[in-house]
């Protein structure tokens, strides 16, 4: 605090608080200022209120969030092209009716079986019951190999491409006798016999990579839905439609899934804080995630240390919390690479991950708050939805940046909304809009655009004292995860 102020100067300061589990509920603080004989007590605005949601972590500096993300699931093409016949998984009878285009409503569910297991021939798709998500489904046939059985029933067993030459009887009825031939050393050769064609010798396969792996098949000219989906494109680009599996995109055999995501550090900057949110279909005790960063190796196993469950309309699903700040501080900016979460399996799930980063950045003007803060809650067809107060942190009317986490959101379904105080703010980024916000789009995701089911979105928006923001749902069911917020702490 400053000593040499003269008579009518002014000064602002801001102090670090820390709240006492037995305080006073609504009992605003008084805070002592001396200097010498002189003597005041400041009483603040508003004390500890019974509502709200405590920061998971709040700094202050020259500081900046960056949040990424991205899947750990995708969809698969169907060996049958028709729509499965098993129960839809969401209850959409009750969402209001899509309006008419002439075009029929993928979301429209299937009239249910009266067969608990299946409804059809059991041979004619695979269990989506006791799908192992960990395993990706193998291709059913290897490329080059459609109309090989007519081909081998023409040859024989033998005969044909790569196998022993077949013996010729010149005395078969039909087959004139052929002409002697005494070769090609210059000799009388009588009439010339053409060649026979020479049957291609057997290839090798294309040399396998130095690294070990794979390369992947080049994909045919006419894609399928699955694969338009996943370019964000298409009728059918919510996880809803499909059977999921695991997205492994590191190429590393130790993982059964994997995805990446990038963010930058400033030059000059630092990491203040860092924490990794996972979320999936499921109700695991004690979920790990693995976390790979640049410059490393191999990937890190963490344990969560905080796991929160809530219910979806189809099924349970969990977000679960791990503080990485000394990982992320010593690999610093770049591709992060996150996988092997617990996840259920089954039509219509969803797995993800976000990586939080709190850095302290040299270019950023004045003084800022940072805070996070997370809760996990279901939201489904909830006007009022998940709310995060964030009323008495800041001054009033100044802009700020926040980023939101959260899961399940589907494209094709509208109502979801992001509103601060009461008002839909457009997303900065994605495909979303303010009557659409969380369509399965996550900022710094690799790969393919559609993060089937999770949504990491930025907002720019003007808080007051009071502000409050709230997610809410008209149709889609959605798992608020978390909110990070920047803004000046000066006007």
């Amino acid at each position: 605090m400053r000593s040499d102020m003269a008579a009518g100067e002014s000064s602002t300061h801001f102090l670090d608080v820390r709240v006492a589990p037995d305080a006073e509920v609504d009992v605003p603080a008084d805070v002592v200022v001396s200097s010498g004989e002189v003597r005041h007590t400041a009483t603040g605005e508003r004390g500890v209120s019974s509502e709200g949601i405590p920061a998971r972590y709040a700094t202050a500096g020259q500081v900046r969030a960056e949040t990424v993300g991205n899947t750990l699931v995708t969809c698969t093409e169907p060996e049958n092209p028709e729509k499965p016949k098993n129960p839809w998984p969401w209850p959409w009878w009750e969402r209001p009716p899509a309006p008419e285009s002439g075009i029929d409503d993928p979301l429209v569910p299937p009239e249910r079986s009266t067969d608990s297991e299946t409804d059809g021939d059991p041979d004619s798709g695979p269990d989506t019951g006791d799908a192992d998500l960990r395993r990706t489904p193998a291709d059913t046939e290897a490329p080059g190999t459609e109309g090989r059985g007519a081909l081998d029933d023409l040859l024989g067993e033998e005969g044909g491409i790569g196998g022993e030459e077949p013996e010729f009887d010149h005395d078969l009825p039909g087959i004139p006798e052929l002409p002697e031939h005494e070769g090609s050393d210059g000799g009388e050769s009588g009439t010339e016999v053409p060649e026979l064609p020479q049957a291609p010798e057997e290839t090798e396969g294309p040399d396998a990579p130095e690294d070990g792996y794979e390369e992947e098949p080049e994909e045919d000219e006419e894609t399928g839905e699955c694969a338009q989906a996943r370019d964000r494109s298409g009728d059918r680009l919510d996880n809803d439609n499909w059977l999921m599996a695991p997205l492994d995109d590191d190429r590393d055999p130790t993982t059964t899934s994997s995805s990446a995501a990038t963010w930058e550090l400033p030059e000059g900057g630092s990491v203040r804080w860092a924490g990794l949110y996972f979320s999936a279909a499921g109700d695991p005790s004690t979920p790990t995630a693995r976390i790979k960063g640049p410059g490393m190796a191999s990937y890190t196993t963490v344990t969560a240390t905080d796991v929160r469950s809530a219910e979806l309309p189809a099924y349970p699903a969990y977000q679960a919390f791990a503080e990485v700040t000394d990982l992320v501080r010593s690999a610093g900016g770049g591709q992060w690479w996150v996988g092997d979460v617990p996840a259920t399996d089954g039509r219509g799930t969803y797995a993800g991950w976000s990586l939080m980063v709190i850095l302290e950045d040299p270019s950023v003007e004045g003084h800022r708050q940072a805070m996070v803060l997370d809760e996990t809650s279901a939201v489904f067809q909830d006007e009022v939805g998940a709310r995060f107060p964030v009323s008495g942190l800041l001054p009033a009317s100044v802009p700020a940046t926040f980023d939101v986490v959260a899961w399940e959101g589907d494209a094709e379904l509208g109502g979801d909304r992001v509103l601060l105080d009461g008002v839909p703010l457009d997303p900065r980024e994605g495909g979303g809009d303010a009557g659409n916000v969380f369509v399965s789009s996550a900022r710094g995701a690799n790969g393919d655009p559609m993060t089937f089911g999770t949504d990491v979105v930025r907002f720019d928006a003007q808080l007051g004292r009071e502000s409050e923001i709230r997610i809410s749902s008209g149709q889609d069911a959605l798992l608020a995860g978390a909110i990070v917020l920047t803004a000046p702490m000066r006007t």
